[in-house]
């Protein structure tokens, strides 16, 4: 019982500290995603700086897909209200 409790234990908090870094790297993206849209329109230059920070973050391009298109739908709410 102590063996599976000293291997359980550090991976938790591993796994925990993942999830952590993960989620901050997201909103990370998310501001940058939302200061290249300011002007409504995302680019080439804004468009590289974005894949480059999605891989410094090591997101995955899923991941920065979802939530550029996230952003983007937000932000045309907010503009159309």
């Amino acid at each position: 019982m102590t063996g599976v409790g000293m291997v359980a234990l550090p991976a938790g908090i591993l796994a925990s500290a993942f999830s952590e870094r993960l989620r901050v790297g997201q909103r990370r993206y998310e501001t940058a995603v939302t200061e290249a849209l300011a002007d409504d329109v995302i680019t080439r230059e804004e468009k590289i700086a974005l894949d480059r920070l999605c891989n410094e973050l090591g997101l995955s391009p899923d991941d920065a897909e979802s939530i550029l298109r996230r952003e983007a739908a937000r932000r045309s709410l907010l503009t159309s209200e």
